[in-house]
């Protein structure tokens, strides 16, 4: 499938939204997203296929030669699989029968149980069996994991954003770095999350640094880390931010080093349809990413908003 591979079908929605209106606008409105969320989304689609679909002016959007070609050769396509998406939609309700979900331990929070006790609401006779992953004999119907980069066979779900943290304890005894660089004098503390690399990324703007940070004790899971540097044994590096936030925002931990911003992991899904149908399991993984998607873009949103303020504060 090449350049096209792991495009969300939202993302070709908007696509063949904008192509036929000229604007942002009027498919903002229809998918209840921001104006400057289609306009991002479709900058991703671009950079993505590596050509330019649109011409942006004044009085709106005019489709290259090149979005032209694309809109031709994918319309009936996704005309399709839309008209059966929305099928589905219509029909799920009459569903009877339970999905066995793998959730990895990162991603266990209340947002997600949430998103998938909605999900059982809104559809009568879905049941949804949560479960650790590999904790049955066959794969999940819908299995999902967190890491760098998408595994081949899966689809992009939404951005688990990253933060180091310690105590206001610790940091009281041994000072707070205030630069990527100064962690290397600190104790860390290494989830199976920051198990990737010992060369971490972190960026403050357009700067971006890449500092290796050795080896440390590396706790079995992201909370084991945090309940370590909760305890005050030392920094928890790259740990799930939906996670933390609570604890940040009460104060028991705080973010290290205060202006910067780690790269998010990718939370991605696969689907394994052994006993039931193919369709309902992507219409359900669509359903779950799209609403994730939103919890991922606030949190993300919330910590730039942090580090903005952070830096402010040191002018």
């Amino acid at each position: 499938m090449g350049a096209a591979e792991h495009i969300e079908l939202e993302t070709w929605e908007l696509f063949m939204a904008v192509m036929e209106s000229g604007s942002y606008l009027q498919p903002a409105r229809a998918m209840n997203v921001d104006p400057s969320t289609v306009s991002r989304r479709l900058r991703k689609l671009e950079d993505r296929l590596r050509m330019q679909l649109f011409y942006r002016e004044s009085t709106g959007l005019r489709p290259t030669e090149a979005g032209r070609r694309v809109m031709n050769q994918m319309h009936d396509v996704l005309t399709d699989i839309l008209a059966v998406r929305d099928g589905l939609a219509k029909s799920v309700s009459g569903v009877r029968g339970r999905i066995r979900v793998s959730i990895p331990e990162p991603i266990q929070t209340d947002a997600v149980w949430e998103v998938m006790s909605q999900l059982e609401f809104e559809n009568t006779g879905l049941r949804l069996d949560l479960e650790p992953p590999g904790s049955g004999d066959d794969p999940a119907g819908l299995a999902f994991q967190v890491s760098p980069m998408i595994p081949t066979g899966s689809h992009p779900v939404s951005l688990l954003p990253l933060v180091c943290v310690a105590s206001p304890g610790y940091l009281a005894e041994h000072g707070t770095p205030e630069s990527p660089e100064a962690l290397t004098e600190h104790t860390l503390i290494f989830s199976e999350l920051s198990s990737y690399s010992r060369r971490f990324t972190f960026s403050r703007g357009a700067e971006t640094i890449s500092v290796p940070l050795g080896t440390g004790p590396v706790r079995r899971t992201p909370r084991q880390a945090i309940c370590g540097a909760q305890a005050g044994a030392g920094i928890a590096i790259g740990v799930p931010y939906c996670i933390t936030k609570d604890l940040i925002r009460e104060g028991k931990l705080i973010p290290v080093p205060s202006d910067w911003l780690m790269p998010p992991l990718q939370v991605s899904v696969t689907v394994h349809a052994l006993q039931h149908s193919k369709y309902l399991l992507f219409y359900l993984a669509e359903e779950i990413r799209k609403r994730l998607e939103a919890i991922s873009s606030e949190e993300q949103k919330a910590l730039e908003k942090l580090a903005e303020k952070v830096k402010h504060g040191k002018k």
